[in-house]
């Protein structure tokens, strides 16, 4: 471009419109140009990963990727999580309660994005006995109100150890059994954590060692919850149900499903799940039709354990 001419006023007008036109230009190229380069929004969240990839129910997860200060909510598998920390990098949050396995989901403002991979809820257990303690007979001791127990032992059987309980009575109306206290006093918790107890399952082995067909033996499953509310500082929380099976079968009860006694009927569980400190297991029956051919009910019970966010077994109900 040639400016030979530019002490003429038209010819230096020219000029300078020029000039400014085509900064003009390459100004608004330059931001197009930066507006339309790569093809992601630089403000997008980005999950590059997390960990641990599974936990209980608080458990604390990291979630690690960029942009993650622009993230409005954080949701596992749909429930929503409150994060203890929030950086452009990093994402420290409890898992909720009530959530379940799945993806973890980022929203921002104008979209979400979610993990490649899912997160695993997990459940916690509390072994309460798997009959193999040092002093077993202590820690369960033997509770009867009526009849003879015939064998209360613990017996080995294909390199396993399981509690055997047999019993009856003449009047064909039993109520005899093993009860753990575990190993600190009856009012000590037994490790239940979870207060809810439609999520709280009392799991075990068991089967009947002596069915006759059309006559099983009832089986009675009972927790103590310490209460220093109510009488003798303990409430107990039962139900009872027909063994109608000879082989190992694992059975589960969720807590709100256990009644109590309360002189004219029963009472649906309203105790706090988290402080039971007891577990009894008996042999219940309630007049001939419960009694087998040969007088007397037996039982192997094995692996008594409280789960907690998921049943370990069929799930019987009263």
């Amino acid at each position: 471009m040639k400016y030979s001419n530019t002490k003429n006023p038209k010819n230096l007008f020219r000029h300078l419109t020029n000039v400014l036109l085509w900064a003009m230009l390459v100004g608004a190229g330059l931001f197009l140009n930066a507006c339309g380069s790569g093809d992601s929004d630089p403000g997008v969240p980005v999950i590059t990963s997390f960990s641990p990839e599974s936990g209980l129910a608080g458990s604390e997860v990291t979630i690690n990727g960029t942009n993650l200060d622009q993230v409005i909510s954080i949701l596992f598998n749909g429930v929503k999580a409150t994060p203890t920390l929030k950086t452009a990098t990093q994402i420290k949050v409890p898992v909720p309660a009530g959530a379940s396995s799945g993806k973890i989901k980022l929203t921002f403002g104008s979209g979400n994005v979610e993990s490649s991979s899912d997160f695993t809820v997990t459940f916690k257990q509390v072994a309460v006995s798997d009959f193999e303690e040092e002093d077993v007979a202590t820690i369960w001791g033997l509770s009867e109100d009526a009849g003879d127990i015939s064998k209360s032992e613990f017996l080995t059987a294909d390199g396993n150890t399981y509690f055997h309980l047999k019993g009856a009575d003449t009047n064909n109306n039993y109520w005899v059994g093993g009860r753990y206290h575990g190993t600190g006093n009856p009012a000590t918790p037994l490790g239940v954590v979870e207060n809810d107890p439609a999520k709280v399952f009392l799991n075990f082995k068991i089967k009947n060692n002596n069915l006759v067909d059309g006559n099983p033996s009832q089986f009675k499953p009972v927790f103590y919850v310490y209460d220093a509310d109510q009488e003798n500082d303990k409430m107990n929380w039962e139900i009872d149900f027909p063994v109608t099976w000879s082989e190992w079968k694992v059975v589960s009860i969720a807590a709100k499903d256990f009644h109590r006694w309360n002189g004219s009927g029963f009472s649906p569980f309203s105790g706090n799940i988290n402080t039971v400190s007891e577990v009894a297991l008996y042999i219940t029956g309630y007049g001939a039709d419960f009694v087998p051919a040969s007088g007397s009910c037996d039982f192997s019970i094995d692996d008594i354990v409280f789960s907690e966010g998921a049943a370990l077994g069929q799930i019987i109900t009263p």
